[in-house]
């Protein structure tokens, strides 16, 4: 159910922060680090689909993967 996903799904961010927190590691700085890569990612993402006159929601899963990893 979705409850139970939710708490699962806290307990897991919770034991993410106390670990990152055990090394010494801001959650909070590394959550937007990874997120603003993750952004970068998919905008390049979307050049790459734009160069190659590329549409996603015509494309296979698994070339819509590759095309993602190409931007690595």
């Amino acid at each position: 159910s979705v409850t139970e996903f939710r708490r699962v799904l806290f307990r897991s961010l919770f034991a993410a922060v106390a670990a990152a927190r055990a090394h010494g590691v801001d959650a909070e700085q590394a959550l937007r680090r990874s997120t603003a890569t993750f952004a970068g990612r998919f905008e390049r993402f979307r050049d790459l689909l734009t160069e190659r006159g590329l549409d996603p929601d015509a494309m296979q899963p698994d070339a819509v993967r590759a095309l993602f990893r190409e931007v690595r």
